[in-house]
């Protein structure tokens, strides 16, 4: 449209961003990547989330168990993501 040709690289099996839904059998659906925010100032994603209270306290804290959270902000039970784990990976 432009005269400018253009060649895309993906890395994966697929175009698309960090995030990725995906559907695990009668387990649920369950939203991969997108592990960590990139900013907190003016990030609508982080406002969000410690809106819900779902940040460390502190930026630099790390916690020291993963945690699974439902979009309602529940948690998830460790079994089911045992088993997604083991489907996924």
């Amino acid at each position: 449209q432009h005269g400018v040709r253009v060649t895309l690289l993906e890395a994966a099996d697929r175009v698309g961003g960090r995030c990725l839904t995906t559907s695990v059998g009668d387990l649920g659906v369950f939203e991969l990547g997108a592990q960590w925010f990139h900013g907190q100032k003016g990030n609508p994603a982080f406002a969000l989330a410690e809106s819900l209270g779902l940040t460390p306290q502190t930026p630099k804290r790390r916690a020291t168990t993963p945690r699974h959270l439902r979009s309602d902000g529940r948690p998830v039970n460790a079994d089911v993501v045992r088993s997604a784990s083991r489907l996924l990976f």
